[in-house]
């Protein structure tokens, strides 16, 4: 009797362990490319926003010039 009690607590424990682990695991799939694609925005945002604005257009300027 105590033994079946043990084996059934220990399943439950486990089962819970997987379904917190593929819980995880499922939100780390759906939010990820979400964040990163959000870091990803924000950083182009500042890249051309800031310094490198004037480099870019620059760039194009100079590009069209030699074409």
């Amino acid at each position: 009797m105590n033994l079946i009690l043990i084996d059934k607590y220990y399943h439950s424990q486990m089962f819970l362990t997987i379904l917190i682990a593929y819980f995880f695991v499922t939100m780390l799939v759906l939010f990820f490319p979400i964040l990163s694609g959000y870091v990803f925005v924000v950083l182009l945002h500042w890249n051309f926003q800031g310094y490198n604005k004037d480099k870019y257009i620059k760039e194009v300027a100079n590009r069209a010039d030699n074409r």
